[in-house]
């Protein structure tokens, strides 16, 4: 028997992993380091599928965020660019994404629960960000406070 995933998990894989694979080809290309990060992508996803192996769709969503990350160190002209670059290639928009965790955040705070991984990794970078696009005030020790109960609960499961 195979086992089908829902179409919104399969667009959604789609569409990360389409969003990843540009935005490494852009951030090479606007800013070139020793290392490819899009031939290094590239090579880690062929040998994935040469294995008949899948990236899982976490792994997609940890990248997309960490491509979020990443974007709060460059500039405004740096992310409309990648904004076009993207668009050019059919892929979802940096803009886009940045406001997809951006929405997270309230919906984790209100909810007083991380409840994956990624919401974990979404608010811990929140939390090392300590200029004004961090988290402040009572929204911080509530991230704190859910951080550290996240931390408590991933202890208990893996002993």
């Amino acid at each position: 028997m195979v086992r089908r995933k829902p179409a919104e998990v399969t667009t959604e894989y789609d569409e990360l992993r389409l969003f990843v694979r540009t935005m490494a080809a852009f951030w090479g290309a606007r800013f070139p380091g020793p290392i490819s990060m899009a031939a290094w992508l590239e090579s880690t996803l062929s040998a994935a599928e040469w294995a008949g192996r899948r990236i899982p769709l976490a792994g997609f969503r940890d990248a997309a965020h960490d491509m979020v990350v990443r974007s709060r160190l460059v500039s405004a002209d740096a992310i409309r660019e990648a904004d076009v670059y993207l668009r050019e290639h059919g892929a979802v928009t940096l803009t886009r994404m940045i406001g997809r965790v951006g929405n997270a955040v309230p919906r984790i705070l209100a909810r007083k629960r991380i409840a994956t991984d990624e919401e974990f990794h979404i608010i811990k970078e929140l939390l090392i960000d300590t200029n004004d696009k961090g988290l402040v005030g009572a929204a911080r020790r509530t991230a704190e406070r859910l951080i550290y109960d996240y931390e408590q609960r991933s202890r208990k499961a893996k002993a």
